[in-house]
């Protein structure tokens, strides 16, 4: 997952393995499209999306994802950051609470969806990106 440790320890916990290669975009496009009912495949597939910022493509696949298993929380919670990948200032006009008007909406859908995803699993937010609503100051 985006912003996570894979280094793995070996049995002796001395020697370290480098971090897994992720997937190429081409294999989980054909993953995806393969097996167009699995939830996971169209999961991952969004996670590469969001690290090539490729948004509009991430929201579409967290959206088929989310079609094909509603209870699949980690989709509600990545697409509740969208507003805030795409526009990273949105994070501070929160905190001062003067997020503009057009963008009003979007961060109404974001609170619904994190309600959403805590609603389906509890402990969703500590497995999901580490990326959360800074508390209001």
């Amino acid at each position: 997952m985006p912003g996570r440790s894979d280094r793995r320890c070996s049995h002796d916990g001395l020697r370290q393995q480098p971090p897994a290669k992720p997937p190429r975009l081409e294999e989980l496009e054909v993953r995806a499209r393969r097996d167009s009912l699995d939830p996971e495949a169209h999961f991952r597939l969004a996670a590469r999306y969001y690290t090539l910022k490729r948004f509009p493509d991430e929201e579409r696949e967290l959206r088929t994802t989310i079609a094909i298993d509603p209870r699949y929380a980690s989709a509600y919670l990545w697409l509740g950051d969208l507003p805030f990948d795409r526009r990273p200032k949105l994070w501070r006009e929160y905190r001062k609470d003067k997020i503009p008007a057009e963008f009003q909406p979007a961060v109404e859908e974001s609170f619904h969806l994190w309600q959403q995803a805590v609603l389906i699993d509890p402990w969703s937010t500590f497995v999901s990106r580490e990326r959360r609503l800074p508390p209001r100051t």
